[in-house]
């Protein structure tokens, strides 16, 4: 008769190790957040060296909302100020979408709102509504604290920071429209219709629309897009929409063109970026991008075929949504990040220490695509995607996020 002496495996011993090496890696990971949240700040750009004016994306909105604004009268001295300090040419007379300007006219209206207070003001007034949006929708829909403010403050939320991107703000909509898609239809097509204004973020949801046929949601989503679509011919007109399908899609398709030896999009992370980072060609980063997005949109469709539990798929779906855009940066993944904290915290042993890694990665692959040479986000990603999808499949997985049934969520 066997003894019932205990294996190495249940010893104390390598329990105690095993929590140790899992506190270590924590830890470093932990530091490596902070050395990037202080090489982020300090790397941040100031117009003409004037603290509080940020030379970001930012500065091209406010700039460009103020040329809507202009149109209706007012902002003289400020366009002045503004032609002067940003290097922008005086061109009050010229339509805004005239200028290098890849973003369709519903991120027109956002910049209007934005250019209604001074630049330094208005940059900071916004980054914290968008915490402040995002944090809000995503407790409503019932995620905890702990992975939200992960999420909207980890290294893919400094990228938007530091870029003055709206990627907190749209992975916020993102996240809170996969968790509500089926419990609070309409307003989750209301939300998806706001990423409008970067459409790449919205291509999974056709592919979770059609498959789950929920229709109040489409509902909720064309009202919302058609309405934001009356209101740019309102205030923008229609040669706005014009040049976002003509010129701006031709600009942006030169801009990722460009050879890698003189321009390498350090914070790229489609696989259209990661192949040419590796020297394919055109045709053949295009061609890796068709499969990887036909792919990703099939296993999008199986993720939603049946109710599964609401958390991973959730996480599935923002992993897919990587290998299926052809056009997108570090700082749109936000949403992503939320996610990996979310099923990170839920999670234990080497998985929650792999999803942690992960959400430090929407950041550090920034920083270490140039040193390598290589672009490879997309391979976290898939990570991401299947480490969720294991979950999504598991016969234990619990059916609601953590605190789904909180006051918070019924609210």
């Amino acid at each position: 008769m066997r003894s019932a002496e205990k294996t190495p495996e249940h010893s104390g011993v390598f329990y105690a190790a095993r929590r140790l090496g899992m506190v270590a890696g924590l830890t470093l990971i932990g530091i490596a957040y902070v050395i990037f949240l202080l090489t982020v700040l300090h790397a941040m750009h100031w117009v003409g060296g004037q603290a509080g004016v940020p030379d970001t994306f930012f500065s091209m909105f406010w700039y460009s909302g103020l040329l809507l604004d202009s149109r209706f009268g007012g902002h003289a001295a400020a366009l002045a100020w503004a032609g002067r300090v940003l290097g922008a040419p005086p061109v009050a007379h010229l339509h805004p979408f005239a200028l290098d300007w890849l973003y369709p006219p519903t991120m027109g209206l956002l910049a209007m709102l934005q250019a209604c207070a001074p630049l330094g003001l208005s940059f900071f007034l916004w980054r914290g509504l968008y915490f402040i949006i995002s944090a809000a929708l995503l407790r409503r829909t019932g995620l905890p604290w702990g992975p939200i403010i992960l999420g909207l403050t980890g290294p893919a939320a400094l990228l938007d920071l530091s870029n003055g991107e709206n990627g907190t703000l749209t992975g916020g909509l993102l996240v809170a429209s996969l968790m509500w898609m089926e419990t609070r239809p309409v307003r989750a097509g209301a939300l998806a219709g706001f990423l409008s204004i970067k459409p790449q973020l919205g291509l999974l949801l056709p592919f979770i629309l059609l498959r789950r046929r929920l229709t109040p949601a489409l509902a909720g989503f064309v009202l919302c897009v058609a309405l934001l679509v009356l209101l740019t011919l309102g205030f923008e007109g229609v040669y706005a929409w014009r040049w976002f399908l003509s010129g701006a899609r031709h600009a942006s398709t030169h801009m990722i063109s460009v050879s890698f030896a003189r321009y390498f999009p350090a914070i790229g992370d489609t696989v259209f970026f990661m192949a040419r980072s590796f020297g394919a060609s055109l045709a053949t980063a295009w061609a890796l991008q068709a499969l990887s997005s036909l792919a990703a949109g099939a296993l999008i469709w199986r993720a939603w075929a049946n109710p599964a539990d609401t958390l991973a798929r959730m996480g599935v779906s923002v992993s897919l949504a990587v290998l299926l855009m052809p056009y997108g940066f570090l700082y749109d993944l936000v949403g992503f990040s939320v996610a990996m904290a979310a099923l990170g915290l839920r999670a234990s042993g080497g998985r929650r220490l792999t999803y942690a890694a992960l959400w430090l990665l929407a950041g550090y692959a920034g920083i270490l695509a140039p040193i390598i040479g290589h672009s490879f986000m997309p391979v976290g990603a898939a990570i991401g995607a299947l480490m969720a999808w294991q979950e999504l499949a598991g016969p234990a997985a619990p059916r609601t996020p953590p605190h789904a049934h909180s006051p918070a969520s019924k609210r």
